[in-house]
């Protein structure tokens, strides 16, 4: 998708703070992404993390971004783009990478396979009801109970725990 020999292979995640990172997950990618290339690898990759809304959720925001420190390959957006700036984001990157464990609709999604960047995501959920089988990398994942209560998702509800190693594969 994009050109040029001197870039690394861009992952992208987004979510908004507001969507409850525990449901969106990006720490789930964080992982996935560092399974999937360890830092000593050498491999030409990176993952970018686009956020909105981090500043009104400063502790969480700190909190993830610590679980990536020292891995320079990811880096970090937190801004709330125009759609034109969006559409930019989405063609400035080679795949999408969304293992969330719980989706409304999956606009981004969406958004991202109307411009063919293929999509690596959880096979759970409302993103589902537009990704026909051989549409997107589906992630599998196991049901598993909410352990603690975070935003509007309670404590002994179920959502989807995607596997991460078959994710990094």
């Amino acid at each position: 998708r994009r050109t040029g020999h001197d870039q690394p292979f861009r992952f992208l995640s987004l979510f908004d703070f507001w969507s409850t990172p525990e449901r969106k997950n990006p720490l789930g990618a964080i992982q996935a992404f560092q399974l999937a290339f360890p830092p000593q690898d050498g491999a030409a990759v990176e993952l970018l993390i686009k956020t909105s809304s981090a500043e009104q959720f400063p502790e969480a925001c700190g909190e993830l971004m610590a679980a990536a420190a020292g891995d320079p390959r990811i880096r970090w957006l937190h801004e709330l783009l125009s759609p034109a700036a969006m559409d930019d984001l989405l063609l400035s990157a080679d795949a999408l990478l969304s293992l969330h464990r719980s989706e409304g609709f999956g606009l981004v999604l969406a958004d991202a396979m109307a411009t063919e960047l293929p999509v690596i995501t959880t096979g759970y959920s409302g993103n589902l009801d537009f990704m026909p089988p051989g549409s997107a990398a589906l992630v599998r994942w196991q049901l598993q109970p909410i352990t603690r209560t975070c935003g509007d998702y309670r404590q002994g509800w179920h959502w989807a725990e995607p596997d991460l190693i078959a994710a990094a594969r």
